[in-house]
Formats: structure tokens, sequence, C-alpha cells
């Protein structure tokens, strides 16, 4: 699941979405 939101953190660029993901 991690590795989701840091593939998707780093392709989008954007902390808001990593934190939308995450939560």
């Amino acid at each position: 699941m991690l590795n989701k939101v840091v593939l998707i953190g780093r392709l989008t660029k954007e902390p808001e979405l990593r934190y939308i993901l995450k939560g």
C-alpha cells in the first residue's frame, strides 16, 4: 500500500494527493 502512495506521490509530485490517498 505504501508503495502505491509513494509511486503516485512521485508521479503527481503533489503532497495533497498523497494525503488524500493516505487518509
